[in-house]
Order: structure tokens, then sequence, then C-alpha cells
């Protein structure tokens, strides 16, 4: 029996509309800062109050809260619920995730006190094998930090290659659930043309 929710259909309240006013304007914002372009100066006076960190944060709470409300309906909601449904709880659980990642890694460095630009200098050889392992790694999250420690510079190409070609992304999680040897299976063969794209990369060009 589906909740009452997903028979009738998605119907946005006040909570989803500012999601949606949020969506558009984070979606440009976020293309200027993947160019490296700093995007305040865009906002006149305001900038001296970082918009663009405000806009993010505000979407950020906003797609935890939907989807930890909505979190025991999302399997529904992707399979019945209209287009509007799907995408605001693909876009929310993907959200999720790539906010754990970043937390992880942001709260991994302050304690540490790891400075990952000279660690990947000092151990080179083993970066892209590393960001391979990091691949295997079920969700988005991780991969996102990956691609921006690679677009900050902090690590090279090649283990952006490998990273890219080994990871399976949200996919490994049904996958998991219904065949877990062969989801294992497949990611060990992923790594292959992984390792050696990266490696080949590394050693050609790097």
């Amino acid at each position: 029996m589906l909740p009452a929710q997903a028979r009738s259909g998605w119907k946005p309240g006040k909570i989803q509309l500012i999601w949606v006013a949020l969506i558009l304007p984070g979606l440009a914002l976020g293309i200027l800062q993947l160019l490296q372009i700093d995007s305040d100066p865009l906002f006149g006076a305001l900038q001296a109050y970082q918009p663009t960190e405000t806009i993010g944060l505000i979407g950020a709470v906003l797609s935890i809260l939907m989807w930890s409300f909505t979190a025991r309906g999302v399997e529904n909601k992707l399979v019945t619920g209209s287009p509007s449904s799907r995408v605001v709880s693909t876009t929310n659980f993907v959200s999720v995730w790539v906010i754990v990642g970043f937390l992880i890694y942001e709260v991994g460095v302050y304690a540490t006190g790891w400075d990952l630009s000279v660690m990947a200098q000092t151990w080179a050889p083993l970066v892209p094998l590393l960001a391979v392992l990091v691949g295997f790694l079920p969700g988005c999250g991780p991969q996102v930090v990956v691609t921006t420690l690679y677009l900050a510079g902090t690590i090279p190409l090649s283990a952006q290659l490998g990273n890219a070609i080994s990871n399976d992304g949200d996919a490994l999680f049904p996958a998991l659930a219904l065949a877990p040897k062969a989801a294992m299976v497949a990611t060990l063969y992923s790594a292959i043309p992984a390792i050696l794209v990266a490696y080949s990369t590394f050693l050609l060009f790097e």
C-alpha cells in the first residue's frame, strides 16, 4: 500500500516553493563556482555578506530537512511520483550524500591538520591509487570531493581519471542490495581500466 502522498502525486508546499526558488540561482552560482569565478561581486553591496555561501547553506539545509522528512517514501516517489516529485527527491538524496562527503573531508582535515596538497606532492605515485580506492565507495559524495580537489589543483588529472572510471556512484546501492557478489565483482572489474588509465596518464604526462 503506497503512502497517500505517493498515491495522490506530489503537491508542492511552501518549503518546496522555497526550494524551487533557490535551485535556479543556485545552479547558476554553482556553475560559476566550478569555473572558479567569484560570484559574490554580482550582488553589489550585498557581497560583504557572502551571498553565494548563504544561498548554498539555505539550499543545503532545506535539502537535508526535506530528505529527512520524506526518506521513508523516497523509493515510492521515485517510482510513482510526478516528474517534479522525482526531481526534488533525487536532488535532495544526492545533495545529502554530497554534504556528508564534504563534512567527513572537512572534519578530517580540521582534526588532523593535514595539508593534502603537500601530501599529494610527497606521495605523488600513490595518489592515483588512492583516488581509485575512493571510487569503490558507494554514493556520489566522496567522488564529488575528489573532483573538487582536482579542480582546486590539489590532486592531478591521473587521480581524477582513475576515480571517474572506478566509481559506480549511487547505482552501487541497489546493486549491493539485489546482488552483492555481482556488484563487488563488477566494482573490481572497473578497477583494472581505472588503474591502467590513471597510471598511464601519470607516467606519460605527469
